[in-house]
C-alpha cells in the first residue's frame, strides 16, 4: 500500500534535480491582511511538472547586506506551464517585507524547485492537517486536493480574522481555528490530547504537519504517542523561532552532510523531519506518555 511517506520519497527521488529560472513578477497584490499573492512566469517553469499540492520552491530575494538570500514558498496555484502563483506571508518580520515593498510587476527573481511535500496515500479517508500562519498557503492547497468524501480535522492558525480566506471549504472539514498569535508546543499538544482519543489513528489516518520547529517536534511526538502511524506521518518545520532562515538553512545542511555519511536515505521524509529536528538542536525522540 502506498502511504505518505512513501509516495514523497517516490516523488523526491524523480525530482532529484532542482528546476532553477529566472522569473518575472507578473502581478503582485494583497489577497488578505496578512498575505501578498506574488506571479511569476518563466520560460524555465516549464521544466517544473507536475505540480503537486504543497510543493516547495525557493526565492533569491536580497539579504540586509544587499546579497541574495534563499527563502522557502509553497507554490499555491500553477496558472499556467510557465506560471506559478506564491502567497507570501506577510504579518512577519525579516527580508522579505522590504522585498515586497520594492518588488513591481518587471522585476525579476531566481526560483528554485521544487520539493514534493505532501500526497494522497491509498485508502486514506480521514486526514489530519495541521498548520500555523506560515504553512496556511500550503495546508490550503491540500484542503482543495482532498476527496471531497474525505473527512478532515484541521489545526490552522492566521494572524487576523479575515485572513480565513485562505481557507477553502470542504463538505467534510472540521476545522479548530486559531486567530492572533500561534500555539505554544505544549498549547498545541493540549489540544490534540482532547481529539486525538476520538479519531481511529491506528487504521490508516493520514496526517501533514508544518508549523514552527518546537511546535512540530511536540505535535509529532504527541501524535505517534496517540498512534499514529509514521508512514501515514508528514512533518515539517518550516521556521525557528529566534533564528533566521539563512543561519537555519546552513545548520541544515551541516546536518544532512551528517546523515548522508552514515548512509541513510534522505528522500525518505521522515529521515528528513529528523535530521531537521537534530539541526535545529530539537530531540527528535518520541517521548513516552505521562505516568497517569
Amino acid at each position: 500500500m502506498t502511504t505518505i511517506r512513501r509516495r514523497i520519497r517516490e516523488l523526491t527521488q524523480q525530482t532529484m534535480r532542482p528546476v532553477s529560472a529566472n522569473a518575472e513578477i507578473t502581478s503582485i497584490h494583497s489577497i488578505a491582511p496578512s498575505y501578498t499573492r506574488v506571479t511569476l512566469a518563466s520560460a524555465g517553469l516549464a521544466d517544473y511538472k507536475p505540480t503537486l499540492p504543497a510543493d516547495g520552491i525557493k526565492i533569491a530575494v536580497p539579504g540586509k547586506n544587499g546579497a541574495p538570500e534563499m527563502r522557502a514558498m509553497t507554490v499555491s496555484r500553477r496558472l499556467a506551464p510557465e506560471t506559478i502563483e506564491i502567497d507570501v506571508l506577510t504579518h512577519t518580520s525579516g527580508i522579505l517585507l522590504p522585498w515586497l515593498a520594492q518588488a513591481r510587476p518587471g522585476d525579476h527573481v531566481d526560483v528554485y524547485a521544487v520539493r514534493r511535500e505532501w500526497a494522497l496515500g491509498d485508502e486514506v479517508i480521514e486526514h489530519i492537517l495541521i498548520a500555523d500562519a506560515s504553512a496556511l498557503p500550503a495546508a490550503a492547497t491540500i484542503l482543495h486536493a482532498i476527496p471531497e468524501a474525505n473527512r478532515v480535522h484541521a489545526w490552522l492558525h492566521i494572524p487576523e480574522s479575515d485572513d480565513s480566506v485562505l481557507i477553502p471549504t470542504h463538505p467534510g472539514l472540521q476545522l479548530h481555528l486559531r486567530t492572533g498569535n500561534g500555539w505554544t508546543p505544549t498549547e498545541l499538544c493540549d489540544e490534540l490530547d482532547k481529539t486525538l482519543p476520538t479519531i481511529p489513528l491506528k487504521t490508516g489516518v493520514q496526517t501533514w504537519l508544518a508549523a514552527e520547529a518546537s511546535t512540530v517536534a511536540e505535535a509529532r511526538r504527541c501524535l505517534i504517542r496517540h498512534g499514529q502511524d509514521r508512514d501515514h506521518l508528514f512533518a515539517a518545520a518550516y521556521w525557528k523561532h529566534g533564528q533566521d532562515s539563512t543561519t537555519r538553512d546552513e545548520h541544515i545542511r551541516h546536518a544532512f552532510s551528517e546523515t548522508m555519511t552514515r548512509d541513510l536515505d534522505l528522500t525518505d521524509p521522515d529521515t528528513r523531519a529528523e535530521t531537521e529536528m537534530l539541526a535545529d538542536d530539537i530531540d527528535a525522540k518520541p517521548k513516552a506518555a505521562p505516568a497517569s
